[in-house]
């Protein structure tokens, strides 16, 4: 029986530190790929074996829309936030970039920061990213908490995304709304529709099952994107996973940045204590894929 829990509305849209110049750096990999980063830091006192969380946007955004939680994490964890190639910013690569191409990235960001070990964090299309990195480098990757991931695989037509789209956007705060707007500006029409078809056929569901870390499947209550049946069939096809419901829509993680990072916290902690006992595991889950549900409610 899925266990449920409730929880009160823990923070809102728009309420995290403005993160300056000295913690954002432009990085160039190879092939002439360029990302940008938030790089946080190691809070004072925190034990250099933690885990770092290495967050990644959806399509056509950029960092802004996971910088909330990489504040929240902050406190304790060092939070390294990516801008991929062709987003905000950054200047566009010569063709788009397979989801594979992302998680190539995101893998020699982290080389390049000297992160041993990460809980990936992915939203929408960046969930897409943090699975793949994980099943191509486990070695590197100890935990995932995937947010809104998509595509589901009944619903993988352009018409399909484009209606749950339109309805997301009138279920979500408006401020997550201004973020969403700004960042798809930014990306411009053209360069998000050359991106769509590597997405679009990404076979989400079948990687996932090549995963070997803990997961956590994050869904907000009113998202039409990332619809319920779609996580919790996700969710029991990773070896490690279980679904977590929070208010909001498909960017819940900029309704309550707070409840996003202490589930990534949560994660993050477990790891580290397995790795320090010398037990962290890298195969299927002693549950075998059982998902567990935690419902959580908005008293707003």
């Amino acid at each position: 029986m899925p266990t449920r829990s409730r929880s009160r509305h823990s923070a809102s849209v728009g309420r995290w530190r403005g993160w300056g110049a000295a913690h954002r750096k432009r990085l160039e990999l190879t092939g002439g790929l360029v990302v940008d980063i938030v790089d946080t830091g190691r809070p004072s006192g925190a034990p250099t074996g933690h885990p770092v969380v290495l967050l990644v946007h959806g399509i056509g955004m950029t960092s802004a829309s996971l910088e909330p939680v990489a504040t929240a994490v902050a406190a304790t964890h060092r939070a390294v936030c990516v801008t991929l190639p062709g987003y905000g910013g950054t200047p566009r690569p010569p063709r788009p970039l397979s989801v594979e191409d992302d998680a190539v990235v995101a893998a020699e960001v982290a080389e390049l920061l000297g992160l041993r070990s990460v809980v990936a964090v992915g939203q929408s299309m960046g969930t897409q990213v943090c699975v793949e990195l994980a099943r191509s480098r486990p070695d590197l990757v100890t935990g995932l908490v995937l947010v809104g991931p998509v595509v589901d695989d009944r619903h993988p037509r352009v018409i399909d995304q484009a209606v749950a789209l339109a309805v997301d956007s009138t279920r979500e705060r408006p401020l997550a709304n201004a973020i969403v707007i700004r960042d798809y500006l930014r990306c411009g029409p053209r360069w998000y529709l050359k991106t769509l078809p590597a997405m679009l056929a990404y076979p989400t569901i079948e990687r996932a099952a090549e995963v070997a870390a803990p997961t956590i499947v994050v869904r907000g209550s009113r998202d039409p994107i990332a619809g319920t049946e779609w996580v919790r069939r996700l969710a029991a096809s990773l070896p490690d996973g279980r679904v977590v419901t929070l208010p909001g829509a498909h960017h819940v993680q900029l309704i309550v940045p707070d409840d996003v990072a202490a589930l990534v916290r949560s994660l993050a902690n477990d790891r580290s204590r397995a790795i320090r006992q010398g037990h962290a595991r890298h195969g299927r889950s002693d549950h075998d894929g059982n998902t567990t549900t935690l419902e959580r409610r908005s008293n707003a």
